[in-house]
């Protein structure tokens, strides 16, 4: 969807795909991408700190609300480019 809507003109740099996923293939995905970062090893990532505030989990509630502005900034611009 993000290529489709830059490829028609349309301005989604704000939106991160991630954020258009549910809640847990987001969270699945996030862990997914802990693991590859710490080379594979699933007991790095249970006792590795987290190095940045871009890198933490969003919990469920921020999530919830950065998703809402994603899809309204898709879907508005899904409008857009129809006209």
């Amino acid at each position: 969807m993000h290529f489709f809507l830059r490829n028609q003109g349309g301005c989604v740099a704000s939106v991160h795909p991630e954020y258009l996923m549910e809640p847990r293939d987001y969270k699945h995905w996030r862990w997914l991408r802990e693991v590859e970062e710490a080379g594979g090893d699933v007991s790095v990532v249970s006792a590795k700190g987290v190095s940045s505030e871009e890198e933490v989990m969003l919990d469920d509630a921020i999530f919830e609300a950065v998703s809402k502005r994603a899809w309204t900034d898709v879907l508005l611009q899904v409008r857009l480019l129809h006209y």
